[in-house]
């Protein structure tokens, strides 16, 4: 399978194999192609009326002019078109801002069904990303429409699910375009800053004409020096020029030292936009303070994840605390004595302890007894399956710590200790509607819905009821909680 970019479609074999698959497909489009007249039209409803009943030629001669690049297989007898994408450049789409916002708008993707699952549509998207990058010169966004539903069968799901994965988003949203229930959606996808010009960049951060500005009085300085150098015109007129030399020079120097000060207030506020954008709504390097704060302002819930649990011990009074007046909690653990624990640590004695601090303050409220139904607002499971990051969802507000910044190795930080500790990881915020905290929470559900047993937790509040347990060996803390374990159906 190669790609071949096509300025329009001249060839009568190329324009046929295209006719053909716009034939073949012409019902999975809503509205079917036959009963459109360009690929570009508005008018999408059922009342817009068929524009070339039972033909697909007006849509074919609208896509004639376009740019087209084509999934080509080789291996037959004769090239075969096995799929195709087919965009406009520098198109101005009213419903996305118009003459002020030109893009690349794909207004046609199409894969035969003997090539569906090749990821080509993905390989098509690429190469049209691969194309505008080449281009050079200001990178209009790639645009696009398509349809959706709440009813699945109606919902062109596939294709969405691609747009989502390639980074598009969406932008516009015509409820009942289409039909009852059918909507017409926009994505856009807009390229990285990076990938522009040096002349783009000072363009969108606004300080072209500063730096402009500045060069010319650079220019203009550079033209006084020779002029003094060269002075002929007596001493005074010599002092002049050097005075406007000097104060041509100074100039000079404070605009471009304010320009490269807004230059970088600018990128660093795009930088901190695009965070918030992606899901991120900070970052920390004291995580147990973060939490601390949180849990002290929680509402509702509070859910923890981890497999050796050191930071949720060490904050275990804040949680009690928490619980006490209220709060809901759920933790998820890996049990130390399973092989999904085994495989990533090694220290299972000093995790049992952390386990039971954890599920004893928590339950045990205070010295005089138990607090009035925390038992029933406390869930804890336990995973087989491993997991490698510990995840804090605090009301609507996720606390994770994806990547380490200690050095190079595990172990590298200042006080030179061994093992990698909560220290050692930055710590992202994201909120409740972001794409970030739906992925996070989605794994956290997953693996939880997944656990087979759980804590019966008046069993354990039974078997642990002082603080003896630390003077058991460790089998002897595996055993009795294992005692302690329930199905998750119970």
């Amino acid at each position: 399978m190669h790609f071949k970019y096509r300025n329009g479609l001249s060839d009568p074999e190329s324009t046929q194999q295209v006719r053909n698959l716009l034939v073949k497909y012409d019902d999975a489009f809503i509205p079917p192609l036959s009963q459109r007249a360009s690929s570009t039209q508005t008018a999408l409803g059922p009342n817009s009326g068929p524009q070339s009943e039972g033909s697909v030629d007006g849509y074919l001669e609208s896509l004639k002019t376009q740019n087209f690049i084509l999934a080509v297989d080789s291996d037959c007898d004769v090239d075969r078109i096995a799929g195709f994408l087919a965009f406009k450049q520098d198109y101005c789409c009213d419903a996305l801002g118009g003459e002020k916002h030109p893009c690349n708008y794909v207004t046609t993707v199409l894969i035969d069904e003997d090539y569906r699952g090749l990821r080509l549509t993905y390989d098509l998207y690429n190469e049209l990303f691969a194309f505008v990058v080449d281009e050079g010169g200001t990178l209009n966004p790639i645009a696009t429409r398509t349809w959706d539903s709440e009813r699945k069968e109606d919902a062109n799901g596939a294709h969405l699910h691609i747009l989502e994965q390639l980074g598009f988003q969406l932008v516009k949203r015509l409820r009942d375009d289409r039909g009852d229930g059918i909507d017409t959606v926009y994505y856009r996808k807009d390229f990285s800053e990076q990938q522009t010009g040096l002349f783009q960049r000072l363009e969108s951060t606004h300080t072209l004409g500063s730096f402009a500005i500045a060069g010319l009085l650079i220019a203009l300085t550079v033209i006084s020096a020779v002029a003094y150098v060269y002075n002929g015109l007596g001493e005074e007129a010599g002092e002049l020029m050097l005075a406007f030399t000097t104060s041509l020079l100074v100039s000079a120097v404070c605009l471009v030292i304010d320009a490269t000060s807004q230059y970088r207030l600018a990128r660093n506020e795009k930088y901190l936009t695009d965070m918030k954008e992606f899901g991120i709504d900070g970052l920390n390097f004291d995580k147990q303070l973060l939490l601390i704060e949180y849990i002290h302002n929680a509402r509702d819930t509070i859910w923890l994840s981890g497999c050796r649990h050191i930071l949720n011990s060490s904050i275990a009074a804040y949680l009690q605390r928490a619980v006490s007046r209220g709060m809901r909690m759920r933790v998820l653990s890996s049990p130390p004595w399973s092989e999904a624990y085994r495989l990533i640590y090694n220290d299972a004695e000093k995790t049992i302890d952390n386990y039971i601090k954890l599920f004893r303050m928590t339950l045990i409220c205070d010295e005089g007894g138990q607090c009035s139904d925390v038992i029933d607002r406390c869930e804890f499971r336990f995973s087989e399956k491993p997991f490698f990051n510990d995840i804090y969802r605090i009301d609507g507000t996720i606390v994770t710590s994806a990547f380490s910044y200690y050095g190079e190795k595990r172990g590298s930080h200042q006080d030179d200790k061994d093992e990698a500790t909560a220290r050692d990881f930055f710590t992202m915020v994201t909120h409740d509607g972001s794409k970030l905290f739906s992925n996070m929470y989605e794994e956290y559900t997953t693996l939880w819905d997944s656990c087979e047993c759980k804590l019966d937790n008046r069993k354990f509040v039974a078997m642990f009821p002082d603080i003896s347990y630390p003077r058991m060996t460790f089998e002897e803390k595996c055993a009795l909680i294992q005692e302690c374990l329930v199905p998750v159906s119970q």
